[in-house]
């Protein structure tokens, strides 16, 4: 009888057999020990290559795949899984709903074509027979429109590779994709000797049009770069005004490139022309030349920056144009042997009798499966025959092992992968939701949270509820099984609320958040925020949202007062709780108790938020108590700008803070310093059941906040949220590819430049206070701006960036420096005084007296008014957020 342990023995030693076949002549394979869940292997020099040796390829292939065996594939045939226009194998591998969406890096897919290209193995894939009770998704690439060949097999271990491996293949040129997410260019430059690759890969998203760094793809383009791109990819395709975000990905290229060609064109010329390299070249740069970057006469915007950025992009243009030309025609040069070498290697790799192989196991677990049916401790759901049952809980179990490997599969999206395995259609309903503010892995143990918690209206309430939380494996078994005695209907309730209640509930409190009727609701971004990074915040709103639905209770009837104070409770929670899950525990029982329509509409009031602020049993801070606008301006008045009767802050030239500044003891300390307010946050912080002095506690907590607000980007975004809701009505941050802050479309731009204060080298300016260093770093000092139109000012003063304005800017409604600032939140009354103070400027008013200027005490009163503006933004935008959302209503 098979035990439990031996599927995973099944898969390491059929995967030990691949390393060990002996190659036939004339194959380039892609065998090599891998981990089981496929990583890719990289290893670098000489002894890595695989040797080319002579090899007849079995006709018989599928035979191979019936049973636990090995086969192999080529490159091509694994791109036909998801792109129509390339010709099938034998096997047709299909991806099951269980699996996950692709989760690589930019960085992963292009050294998986590095790996290819040198010949190096890549890790065995794994498949198995039909399963009718599984079903299945798409492909990263795959649209429902594409008319694939019937799968014969369903992809367990490998999703991320044979994706990887269809963009080199993925041909928007020829193919006339529409709306294609991402595209691989190959660039045939030599590589940064920082990177470990012999061939520099390049892949361009849609999110990111003009490409990543080529020196390090996991990091995105300075924002002048970004601004010379734009340039040119308006001007050779005659795109003015057209947003980046709307750029079809035919129509860019890789901006920082040396010599850039897309992979897909030059795999295309090489398969029509087989043993052909020079006939191939012809055909590839045949095709390369009608590439956008090569238009004639590309209309330059001239009058932008005077003319720096577009001569910058023209440069660029002429650069990438004249290598990529010399490796195509100059025969002599390096670019055109290196050419040279990749077509023959594409040749090799791509030949129909043997080429590059990757290893395909097969694994039929239908007589495994049953005997690890036999030794289950748990007994299978009535639901399910043990035929059945057995078969599913074997793929599940595989799917779980391999995936070990890899990219991670844990947490939310291991238990995901194990509900689509139970339910195959939870897929297709959780993707058909209308509002999904984060990951389907998110949204549904969300939903599995809020069916444990409707069950708790149900149950005796003799004892004090808990959240539900996060649940483990084994206990999502049990519970999808309907094993759980506390909750013997598990199943058919998750299905039921899935079907029909997920998307009225998701779809109410998606709006409750964003209503853009409402002056005082959060971005679109700050509520997918408050999903991604604060869940049990969430799992909260959705809890309270629907109890109201449960008494038809709309948002329209909820007052002002009470809807503003609700975003602010649940922004707090999400923004300064440094223990999310307790705080919101601390008000979660009273959530499940019954209530009138009036106590639930008000449920997020000041007796909660206390709390929530209350220390733990074991004095943990779950929740940190907020100082009111008076309380923080104070402390910024008597620990930095000065007031009367204030020694050591930034008013006298020879105070002390010049020189002994800490941004503790300076400052954050003296927030709590009156008797008064100290009490206040000690009787906040106080335990139900008391403690001792707090005073020493609330020292820690008043730096915790202020370290908190010191970088808080939400506080910002939801300051400047009106004109980025007019920048942007349309960007979506819930959809995948910009899930990651990174591709987000605007920038985060340092208002008085981050470059005086460095030296021309680059290096830190020597002797500048800390007191500014501090500040100068804070979000006082920081705007969100459209990525295209932040100019990445090196040394422009403030008042020049805030008066002056643009066509990029004009492109965005900004006219004037009056909407300048007001759309880069900065005040029109002392503070604007204080920004245009901040930098000694020339008679003329065009250049920058002396850039080593904050280390020199002799321009005390422009370094005074540099942290004064910066002091001054920093308590606006606390104020806003505070008093929009009614802040004060909870203390």
């Amino acid at each position: 009888m098979m035990m439990k342990n031996d599927v995973n023995s099944v898969v390491l030693h059929h995967l030990a057999a691949v390393v060990l076949i002996v190659q036939p002549k004339n194959t380039i394979m892609a065998v090599g020990r891998t981990n089981v869940g496929g990583a890719v292997a990289h290893p670098q020099g000489a002894d890595a290559h695989i040797a080319q040796q002579s090899y007849t390829r079995d006709n018989n292939k599928m035979k191979s795949c019936e049973s636990n065996t090995a086969a192999f594939l080529t490159l091509a045939e694994i791109a036909a899984w998801q792109i129509p226009q390339e010709k099938p194998g034998v096997i047709v591998a299909a991806l099951p709903a269980l699996q996950r969406s692709g989760v690589w890096k930019v960085r992963q897919i292009e050294e998986l074509w590095d790996s290819i290209l040198r010949r190096f193995p890549i890790g065995a894939f794994i498949i198995s027979p039909p399963n009718g009770a599984l079903n299945q998704q798409n492909f990263k690439l795959q649209s429902d429109q594409d008319d694939l060949p019937e799968p014969t097999h369903l992809l367990l271990d490998g999703q991320q590779r044979a994706t990887g491996i269809a963009l080199g293949f993925y041909d928007l040129w020829g193919y006339d994709i529409k709306e294609a997410k991402s595209v691989l260019w190959l660039d045939l430059a030599e590589a940064p000797k920082n990177r470990e690759v012999e061939f520099v890969f390049r892949v361009v998203t849609q999110a990111h049009p003009w490409g990543y760094k080529r020196s390090e793809p996991d990091d995105t383009l300075s924002a002048n770069q970004v601004r010379t791109a734009l340039q040119a990819f308006r001007a050779v395709n005659q795109f003015e005004g057209l947003r980046p975000e709307r750029f079809a990905l035919q129509k860019t290229w890789p901006w920082d490139a040396e010599a850039s060609v897309p992979m897909a064109m030059l795999i295309d010329a090489v398969k029509r022309n087989p043993g052909d390299s020079a006939a191939a070249r012809a055909a590839a740069w045949k095709r390369i030349k009608t590439l956008p970057m090569y238009a004639d006469n590309p209309a330059f915007q001239t009058e932008v920056d005077g003319g720096q950025v577009v001569r910058n992009s023209q440069k660029e243009i002429e650069k990438q144009c004249q290598n990529v030309r010399k490796a195509f025609e100059l025969t002599d040069s390096t670019l055109y042997h290196r050419l040279d070498f990749v077509l023959q290697r594409l040749q090799e790799l791509l030949a129909h009798n043997g080429g590059y192989q990757v290893p395909v196991l097969s694994l039929d677990l239908g007589n495994a499966a049953y005997s690890l049916c036999n030794v289950e401790e748990e007994t299978t759901s009535d639901a399910l025959t043990p035929d059945d049952a057995a078969k599913k809980d074997a793929i599940e179990l595989l799917f779980v092992r391999v995936n070990s490997a890899g990219t991670p599969l844990a947490g939310e999206e291991l238990t995901y992968s194990l509900l689509k395995a139970a339910w195959p259609d939870a897929a297709k309903f959780i993707d058909g939701l209308d509002h999904k503010p984060a990951q389907a892995s998110r949204i549904a143990m969300l939903c599995v949270r809020l069916v444990l918690a409707r069950r708790q209206l149900h149950t005796s309430q003799d004892k004090k509820l808990s959240m539900p939380p996060v649940q483990g494996v084994n206990e999502f078994r049990r519970l999808v099984r309907d094993q759980n005695p506390q909750h013997p209907t598990f199943s058919d309730d998750l299905k039921s609320f899935i079907k029909d209640s997920a998307n009225a509930l998701l779809t109410a409190t998606w709006q409750f958040l964003v209503d853009s009727k409402k002056s005082y609701t959060l971005l679109p971004v700050i509520a997918v925020e408050l999903a991604q990074k604060s869940p049990d915040v969430y799992l909260l709103l959705l809890c309270w949202a629907d109890r109201l639905m449960e008494k038809n209770i709309t948002p329209a009837q909820i007052n002002e007062t009470a809807y503003r104070r609700t975003l602010g409770f649940l922004t707090a929670l999400a923004w300064f709780a440094p223990d999310k899950s307790k705080a919101c525990s601390a008000i979660w029982s009273e959530l499940q108790e019954k209530m009138d329509n009036e106590n639930l509409i008000q449920y997020f009031n000041n007796t909660r938020f206390q709390n929530a602020c209350r220390l733990d049993k074991h004095f943990n801070l779950c929740m940190i108590p907020l100082p009111s606008v008076k309380e923080l301006n104070l402390a910024c008045s008597r620990g930095v700008t000065g007031q009367r009767g204030c020694r050591n802050t930034i008013s006298s030239v020879d105070s002390s803070i010049w020189k002994e500044w800490n941004w503790y003891t300076s400052f954050t300390d003296l927030l709590v310093r009156e008797g008064d307010i100290k009490a206040k946050w000690a009787k906040q912080l106080a335990p139900e059941d008391g403690a001792p002095d707090l005073a020493e506690s609330t020292l820690q907590v008043a730096r915790r906040f202020l370290d908190t607000l010191y970088d808080s980007h939400s506080i910002l975004l939801y300051a400047q949220r009106d004109w980025l809701r007019k920048w942007y009505p349309d960007f979506d941050p819930s959809q995948p590819e910009y899930m990651e802050d990174k591709n987000r479309p605007w920038d985060y731009d340092h208002i008085h430049p981050q470059n005086l204060l460095r030296s021309d080298a680059g290096n830190s300016r020597r002797n500048i206070p800390q007191v500014i260093w501090d500040w100068h770093g804070s979000i006082g000092n920081l705007r969100a701006w459209p990525l295209e139109a932040n100019r990445a000012d090196s040394d422009i003063s403030p008042t020049l960036k805030l008066k002056s304005v643009n066509a990029d800017d004009k492109r965005y409604s900004v006219n004037n420096g009056h909407e300048k600032r007001n759309a880069s939140f900065v005040q029109e009354n002392a503070e604007w005084e204080h920004w245009q103070n901040s930098v000694p400027m020339s008679d003329d008013g065009k250049y920058i007296e002396d850039k080593r200027y904050l280390a020199l005490a002799k321009y005390h009163d422009n370094r005074k008014d540099l942290i004064k503006a910066i002091v001054a933004r920093f308590v606006s935008l606390y104020r806003v957020w505070y008093d929009e959302l009614r802040i004060g209503d909870l203390q």
